[in-house]
């Protein structure tokens, strides 16, 4: 139980992570496509 609130809280936190890169890489994609 305790293994499975631990990938839980990773996986949660891992989400957060991936969603700021995923738009810090959008956001540089489109100022490079556009300039």
């Amino acid at each position: 139980m305790n293994l499975t609130v631990k990938t839980m809280n990773y996986f949660i936190a891992n989400s957060y992570l991936a969603l700021t890169v995923k738009y810090i890489i959008i956001y540089i994609f489109y100022i490079t496509q556009c300039s």
